[in-house]
């Protein structure tokens, strides 16, 4: 009971500091309305508050730990599996899932394996809507290599037409547990996991996945 507790103030906290101005300015707007006596006037920003809370919450989740598993890196609907082109992988072809992420999905992003961050590449780009065929390709974008050569996972974060803000924290050179957050995208937006032949893919586009927590690719044997 006790940890339940602990583990949702901590969410609730994450989400402030996910979003400080937006809650208080909200929460600053519906006080002030009740303290003039327009309690009515108050129901708005008070309701844009709370959602800015569930849109930034941060979930305690325990993540099985598998060096031949790959799990999701965001919470939503797989759009789009299967082979894609590769700068880092063997003869320039790998393979992805693309999870897009509505606005009520949790937006926080996990490292879907354990490995040590190689390199972080922002490009700049369009912000079309993320569920719209070849965005990934054209919207503002971060990929994150996690690890080196043939065994590298690149995970892209992709803008969409409300996300406008991609926050990464992972810095070259720096290690991630799998399942250990390293980033989030404000507002609707799409994950890219690209991954080699090694990996045998284990969704299909439509399903729902959960960062950390569903699995998207077994090590082949």
């Amino acid at each position: 009971m006790m940890r339940s507790i602990v583990h949702s103030l901590r969410s609730v906290w994450r989400a402030f500091t996910a979003a400080p101005v937006w809650c208080l300015v909200t929460a600053a707007l519906g006080t002030g309305a009740i303290v003039t006596g327009w309690p009515l006037l108050s129901i708005p920003p008070f309701l844009v508050f709370l959602f800015v809370l569930y849109f930034f919450r941060s979930p305690w989740r325990e993540t099985p730990e598998d060096p031949d598993l790959l799990y999701s890196s965001a919470d939503g609907v797989v759009v789009r599996t299967g082979p894609c082109e590769s700068g880092v992988h063997r003869a320039g072809r790998a393979q992805r899932v693309l999870v897009f992420m509505s606005p009520l999905d949790v937006h926080r992003n996990t490292a879907p394996l354990a490995a040590v961050v190689d390199e972080v590449r922002h490009i700049e780009g369009k912000f079309v809507p993320a569920y719209r065929e070849g965005m990934e390709s054209i919207n503002e974008r971060t990929s994150i290599f996690f690890g080196t050569g043939e065994g590298t996972v690149v995970v892209t974060q992709i803008a969409g037409i409300l996300a406008r803000r991609i926050v990464c924290r992972a810095r070259p050179g720096t290690g991630y547990r799998q399942g250990e957050e390293f980033g989030l995208i404000r507002f609707g937006s799409a994950n890219e996991i690209v991954f080699g032949d090694d990996w045998e893919i284990v969704v299909a586009p439509g399903q729902r996945v959960r960062a950390g927590l569903t699995v998207i690719a077994r090590k082949k044997r």
